[in-house]
């Protein structure tokens, strides 16, 4: 979200701007003046120490720009810069990521006792015996995400809280399908074998702002200020939710544009 909020509202104040990565990025989708997409292997990919910034992908071209927006999980972006900047790099390698899967189960909805009026809930760290960390009843969300008598509850396992959650994303899609529908039917008063499972899992998805992040972001500053057209955006800096994803594409958007 930051990268595409940025690089289209550069191309509109007439910037040209290319987006490196595996895949098109979810948000960009028709055609966009003076956008352009390079699909590359996940490799290295250097990045020249000095303005204007050379970015030498893994097919072979090259990408010279005055600007240089990297909006990627801080690990990624520490892999970047440490050939220009190995404090820098450590900087971002040292935000932690947690691990985290989802388990969407569908159920007959005769099987299921709770009346889910209302979206889902939250488990609290001082819960045991309790491998979910949220439930979202998707059914009561949304309409027409489950057919006609039917209902689907999507469970959220893993995270940071305690060494069982961190391990959870190790498991089999087996163990975590089971382990989730114990809790539906402990939680929720489920009846019923689901009649549909889906797992899949988010590695490396989720930053944790541990203590002394506001302090790691001065120093973050600190270093860029000393890489002119350098910038480092994403959800392990400033702000994990979607808004505030937006608002640092915006930002940086605003930035780059206003250093010409």
């Amino acid at each position: 979200a930051v990268a595409t909020e940025l690089g289209i509202g550069l191309a509109a104040h007439g910037h040209e701007v290319h987006f490196i990565s595996y895949a098109q990025p979810f948000r960009l989708s028709g055609f966009h003046e003076r956008v352009y997409f390079h699909e590359v292997e996940m490799d290295s990919y250097p990045l020249f120490e000095h303005p204007p910034y050379t970015l030498a992908l893994a097919t072979g071209e090259a990408v010279t720009a005055r600007q240089v927006v990297l909006a990627a999980p801080a690990y990624a972006a520490a892999e970047l810069v440490h050939p220009i900047d190995p404090e820098l790099a450590d900087l971002c390698r040292g935000i932690p990521y947690a691990s985290t899967a989802t388990v969407s189960l569908g159920y007959a909805r005769s099987a299921v006792r709770h009346a889910l009026r209302g979206t889902g809930f939250v488990v609290p760290r001082i819960e045991r015996g309790v491998s979910l960390t949220a439930c979202s009843w998707v059914s009561s969300k949304w309409p027409d995400r489950a057919p006609a008598g039917r209902v689907l509850l999507r469970g959220f396992v893993g995270g940071a809280r305690d060494e069982a959650a961190r391990a959870a994303i190790d498991r089999t899609d087996a163990e975590l399908i089971a382990g989730v529908h114990r809790d539906f039917t402990d939680l929720l008063g489920v009846t019923a074998e689901p009649v549909a499972a889906r797992v899949h899992r988010w590695p490396r998805l989720s930053p944790q702002y541990v203590v002394g992040h506001l302090a790691r972001m001065a120093a973050i500053d600190d270093r860029l200020e000393r890489l002119p057209g350098l910038q480092v955006v994403g959800a392990g800096l400033r702000g994990v939710g979607i808004p505030d994803c937006v608002a640092q594409g915006r930002a940086a958007g605003r930035a780059a544009s206003g250093a010409g």
